[in-house]
């Protein structure tokens, strides 16, 4: 497994608003954009952010343990069961205010915006899977390496101009 390098600020209105001076540097994930997705109460599906869960101090998982158990009628402990089970706590995508990247998600993100590019659009969900399995098998699992991050600005300007090119849809 790689070591991930994707970290998020979170709005202050967010249920983890008491707790964000525990993360002084950003909340960390494990992936650089939502990989995963959770059942709303109308059925639908929201895109979450998973928490890294070995980039957390213990009273970090605490205060993320509770906070998610502040916002339903459920216990402290067992919302931290659950979320050791599943890998990490989910964060709703609504709620992430900016995001600071390594190299690791950097690459990725890069690879995101390729996938977008070339895939039929909008892309089936057919197409996500082998897209989110690929990020899985290599990046989380494997052990891909990703090229450094640029030194110099006409390559970060590059890498910008390709992050932007899905941003906007096209008439």
């Amino acid at each position: 497994m790689t070591k991930h390098d994707t970290w998020v600020c979170l709005f202050p209105n967010s249920p983890l608003e008491n707790y964000l001076h525990l993360f002084p540097n950003g909340i960390p994930m494990g992936d650089p954009f939502a990989m995963e997705q959770v059942r709303n109460q109308t059925g639908g599906f929201i895109p979450v952010w998973i928490v890294d869960l070995d980039r957390k101090s213990p009273s970090q998982f605490k205060a993320i343990a509770k906070a998610i158990a502040s916002s339903f009628p459920v216990d402290a402990e067992a919302v931290a069961t659950e979320d050791r089970a599943n890998g990490g706590f989910a964060v709703n995508c609504d709620w992430i205010a900016s995001i600071r990247c390594g190299p690791e998600a950097a690459q990725r993100m890069k690879e995101l915006t390729n996938f977008l590019n070339t895939a039929l659009q909008p892309p089936s969900a057919k197409a996500w899977r082998e897209f989110f399995a690929s990020q899985r098998r290599r990046w989380s699992d494997g052990d891909e390496v990703p090229p450094p991050l640029p030194t110099n600005t006409k390559e970060l300007g590059l890498i910008l101009i390709t992050l932007g090119a899905k941003a906007a849809p096209k008439d």
